[in-house]
C-alpha cells in the first residue's frame, strides 16, 4: 500500500500504456507472488485493459528450460511470455518479435480519404501509423492504414466504409 502511494503518479501514467512489458525475475524464489502483487496493484489502479506481455528475466540463473506456472487466472492476462537474460543478451529477438505480434494483432486495418486540406493528418499517419498503400485522388488522399487502437478514433471520421 506504501509503494502504491508513492508511486502512484507514475503508476497513473501506465494506464495510457498500449502494452506493458511485465519484466520480472525468474530467479527468484517468491516471484510467482511478485507477479501476483503487480496484477493486485494494477486493478486497485482501475487499470485500463491494454495488450500484456510477461518476461522472464535472468534465465541465464534459471536452472531449467521453461519458466515456472503461472498460476491459470493470471496467464489470461498476457498475451504472450518470453524468457531472455539482459545479463547475456539472449532471447531479446524473441522479445522484440513478440512485441511486434502483440502491437499488430492490436491493429485495426482501415481505408481512409483525408482531404488534401487536412495534410496534418497525412503526416501524422505516416508518423504513429502502417502505412500500406496511397493514392491520389480528385477529393483528397486514399491510404490504407494499420492504426493502433488508441488512434482509431481519432482517423475513425476519415474512414471509407467498403460496400458489400
Amino acid at each position: 500500500t506504501t509503494l502504491v502511494a508513492a508511486f502512484r503518479a507514475t503508476l497513473e501514467e501506465i494506464t495510457e500504456a498500449t502494452l506493458i512489458l511485465h519484466v520480472v525475475d525468474v530467479s527468484h524464489a517468491n516471484v510467482i507472488e511478485h507477479i501476483e502483487a503487480v496484477e493486485e496493484t494494477l486493478a486497485e489502479i482501475d487499470m485500463p485493459s491494454a495488450r500484456r506481455i510477461l518476461v522472464w528475466n535472468k534465465a541465464d540463473l534459471w536452472h531449467m528450460d521453461t519458466p515456472p506456472r503461472i498460476p491459470a487466472h493470471l496467464r489470461e492476462d498476457y498475451d504472450a511470455e518470453v524468457m531472455i537474460s539482459a545479463r547475456k543478451n539472449t532471447g531479446i529477438d524473441a522479445l522484440l518479435a513478440q512485441i511486434e505480434a502483440v502491437l499488430k494483432a492490436s491493429m485495426y486495418r482501415v481505408r481512409l480519404l483525408v482531404p488534401y486540406s487536412d495534410g496534418d493528418v497525412v503526416s501524422m499517419l505516416y508518423d504513429l501509423t502502417i502505412v500500406e498503400e496511397q493514392t491520389h485522388t480528385a477529393d483528397g488522399v486514399c491510404m490504407t492504414v494499420q492504426v493502433p487502437a488508441y488512434l482509431y478514433e481519432r482517423i475513425a471520421s476519415y474512414q471509407i466504409l467498403e460496400q458489400g
